[in-house]
């Protein structure tokens, strides 16, 4: 499990990406996996990260959700939210998050 480790809520499409070494592919059984909890439905949110082989630029090597066609994922990660994140391929990853904000 990660948390959002900042005092502002995180787009998930800048949390984890393939320049950290996660893995994406046009089918969400190889890539990379994102749960988030939803407390509307009161149950988990399934993204995976998507290549671009359905034609559709906009959600090249982005979160989308897991259900039928890929469709781009605008979630955001709450503060004080973890997430579960599932790496499909082996292989080492290096997560630097940077700072979403400045400081005067």
């Amino acid at each position: 499990m990660i948390m959002n480790p900042y005092p502002v809520d995180t787009d998930l499409g800048s949390i984890i990406s393939v320049s950290d070494g996660a893995h994406a592919d046009w089918s969400a059984l190889n890539a990379d996996k994102i749960y988030l909890w939803d407390n509307a439905s009161k149950s988990y949110k399934s993204y995976f990260l998507n290549s671009d082989v359905w034609g559709a630029a906009d959600s090249h090597f982005k979160w989308c959700y897991m259900d039928g066609v890929p469709v781009l994922a605008t979630n955001t990660i709450p503060v004080n939210t973890g997430f579960y994140y599932y790496k499909e391929t082996v292989g080492s990853m290096t997560w630097a998050k940077e700072r979403p904000y400045d400081v005067d």
